[in-house]
């Protein structure tokens, strides 16, 4: 419905360009796209993880995964900005 009222006033980018600079809406989009990868895509690496190695090593092989999947995360988050 906002949509609706605001579109003949602007585009899309200007209403993201107004939800970014109000304090109350900015973190929104952060939060939309956060959770539809929580609900979609995101578990995908646990699980793969858990089903690809044989029983034997199972142990130490998800340990090794998992530390290099963190320290991955780790590279990752320090090649961006902060988000203001």
């Amino acid at each position: 419905m906002i949509l609706d009222m605001m579109m003949p006033v602007m585009d899309g980018i200007e209403l993201l360009r107004r939800i970014r600079s109000s304090a109350r809406w900015k973190d929104i989009p952060v939060v939309i796209y956060s959770a539809g990868f929580a609900l979609s895509w995101g578990p995908v690496t646990w699980v793969l993880l858990s089903e690809m190695f044989p029983n034997a090593i199972k142990n130490r092989a998800l340990a090794i995964a998992v530390a290099a999947q963190w320290i991955a995360n780790l590279f990752v988050s320090w090649s961006f900005k902060v988000l203001d």
